[in-house]
């Protein structure tokens, strides 16, 4: 079913059909702009799609002049074909641009003594798209519009030429069961059953379909169209329009197909992709974003980026976005690191690449995000390692040079102390305890230097962890503390026995000091695939996050007096040991300490 352009018998019978008898309900409907003018070329009315395509109302237009409403209008083709058409009592049908609107319109003027009907519709896009004459007059054929007349009672559909220029058949009339049966196609004909039907009920009649030629071709129909009703209720005519939509849906197909490439591309990159608007709010977040921050695609779209940037950081955030936004350019347009809230609420580092596009008239902004947690994780251990043998290096040196002299002033002490007994005991008591103190010191830094392996045997780390608590429990309760033990049954472990301990009384004790005013400590041993496991718990005062991550730096303490040396010992202990040594903690929720150990491969053998 389709829509008339050109003047043939049946067009002469639609034109006087339209303008005269046509109810307005239909004009209302129809998508094209109608205007009707009188013989002073005043406004006698003006369909709703007619104000749209001329942004204006009604109300400003009725009974204005069209010259004086429109005067850009003047002397152009739209002045020349009207006057032509009410002079010459011809329709008329052009396409010509109307500056102030920046708009172009294809034009059909069928006159009358009342004066001149008037259909328009905006082809910018069409026209736009074809620069060339050949390409413009191809646009306009793809975008005809066509009339069709159904006459119900006798069952014959009338189609204007341009109707038949769209679906390419001769003739000018046929009957619903022919038009069902050979030009609609087989899967679309029940839907345009079911929509005809509708229309006899008082329903509007808008549907599209696929149209067949006579050469089997297929093209797409959008067709709309209203019944007329006789005073009885009794259906008697339904008239409409169509439009071959064939290029439009294929553009559609192709859109849909090149966004599903778009998409596929997206969705297969690991690294995280992020488009933003002018606004700040998500676009796009590719799987990439999802596992590496964490939130579902769901969950970020239409939201403002923002609200995973810290706190610290949206100020900066906003202004750069702003001033991006007024530039059309990113300031920072290279590879640089920033910080995100995971899902967690971890803050996660990233490498970030930002560049700005434009569509539309609007700015947009596609970030692709790096997960460096693992990198800037390996550029802590190689710093903690370089750490580590430049103080174990100078430790070595140390220590060696200390031990001698300390050697013959601890045994000269002692000597002194017997040969004069007068002196009070505590004077001696007092330097002899120094003197220790820096003998442990030195023997921290000979183990900070190199730990030693030779004595390294199969153990039982559940044995290892009862005799250090049970050497803690006295000075535990002296601080009223409880130590609680949790020991399941786990693998041996090879390692050697005395750096164990000292690892895990430094760590107990640590917690211990955590707790001033007394608490609970928590001794936890569990395995799980090859790997034997020990948490020390307490429920202390924790730390804060830029204290653990300081945790391991040469002579960092945050103890009294402290070295600094301690736990730098415990991780060179565990590390030489082939394990590992986490810590989480946050202030007021006490502090967490986990050691992993590879259990041994074979237990019965020793090394």
């Amino acid at each position: 079913m389709y829509p008339a352009d050109d003047e043939g018998p049946t067009e002469r019978k639609t034109r006087r059909v339209l303008p005269e008898t046509c109810p307005l309900e239909v004009l209302e409907r129809i998508s094209d702009g109608y205007f009707a003018l009188d013989t002073e070329w005043r406004f006698t009315y003006i369909n709703p799609a007619g104000c749209r395509l001329l942004r204006r109302r009604r109300e400003e237009l009725l009974g204005q002049c069209v010259w004086d409403e429109f005067a850009e209008a003047r002397d152009t083709l739209f002045w020349r074909e009207y006057h032509r058409a009410m002079a010459e009592n011809v329709p008329v049908r052009f396409t010509e641009y109307y500056a102030p609107l920046a708009t172009w319109y294809e034009a059909r003027a069928y006159p009358s003594e009342a004066g001149l009907a008037v259909y328009f519709l905006d082809v910018t896009d069409t026209v736009e798209l074809h620069k060339r004459d050949q390409l413009v007059q191809h646009a306009q054929r793809i975008a005809h519009l066509g009339i069709w007349e159904w006459d119900i009672v006798n069952d014959t559909i009338l189609w204007s030429e341009g109707a038949r220029r769209i679906g390419h058949h001769p003739i000018a009339s046929g009957r619903l069961h022919d038009f069902l049966e050979h030009m609609v196609h087989p899967e679309d004909r029940d839907a345009v059953r079911t929509a005809l039907a509708a229309a006899l009920r008082g329903h509007p009649y808008d549907i599209e379909y696929r149209f067949l030629r006579p050469s089997g071709e297929v093209r797409f129909v959008h067709s709309q169209g209203e019944v007329w009703f006789d005073p009885s209720g009794r259906a008697q005519a339904m008239i409409g329009v169509a439009y071959d939509v064939t290029q439009r849906k294929r553009a559609e197909q192709q859109l849909r197909e090149s966004q599903e490439r778009y998409e596929a591309v997206i969705q297969s990159v690991r690294d995280g992709i992020i488009v933003i608007d002018e606004e700040g709010k998500v676009l796009t977040w590719n799987r990439g974003a999802e596992l590496i921050l964490g939130y579902p695609a769901k969950e970020r779209l239409g939201r403002p980026l923002a609200d995973i940037i810290p706190e610290r950081w949206r100020a900066a955030h906003q202004a750069g976005l702003q001033n991006a936004v007024a530039s059309g350019r990113v300031c920072h347009s290279g590879v640089r690191e920033v910080v995100a809230r995971h899902q967690n609420g971890e803050e996660v580092p990233l490498e970030l690449t930002v560049s700005a596009w434009q569509a539309s008239g609007r700015t947009y902004f596609t970030g692709v995000i790096r997960d460096i947690r693992e990198r800037k994780h390996t550029e802590r251990l190689l710093v903690q390692a370089e750490k580590l043998s430049a103080v174990g290096q100078l430790a070595a040196g140390i220590a060696h040079e200390i031990r001698n002299p300390l050697t013959a002033l601890k045994g000269f002490l002692q000597w002194l102390q017997t040969r004069y007994p007068d002196v009070p005991e505590r004077y001696f008591d007092l330097l002899l305890g120094e003197i220790s103190r820096i003998e442990a010191i030195t023997n921290e830094l000979l183990a900070l230097a190199k730990p030693r392996d030779e004595a390294f045997r199969v153990h039982n780390l559940g044995s290892v962890l009862e005799s250090v608590v049970a050497v803690l429990a006295s000075e535990a309760l002296l601080h009223n503390i409880n130590i609680r033990t949790e020991l399941s049954p786990a693998p041996p472990v090879l390692a050697e026995e005395h750096q164990l301990k000292q690892v895990f009384v430094n760590l107990l004790k640590n917690a211990m000091e955590a707790m001033p005013g007394g608490g609970e400590v928590t001794v936890r041993l569990s395995s799980a695939r090859g790997e034997v496991r020990v948490d020390v718990e307490d429920n202390g005062t924790g730390m804060p996050p830029e204290v653990v991550d300081r945790l391991g730096d040469p002579f960092f303490t945050t103890k009294p007096g402290g070295t600094g040396l301690g736990w730098m010992v415990t991780r060179r202990i565990i590390e030489h040991h082939r394990g590992e040594i986490a810590v989480e903690s946050s202030l007021g929720a006490g502090t967490r300490v986990t050691v992993r150990l590879p259990a041994a491969a074979h237990p019965a053998s020793e090394q």
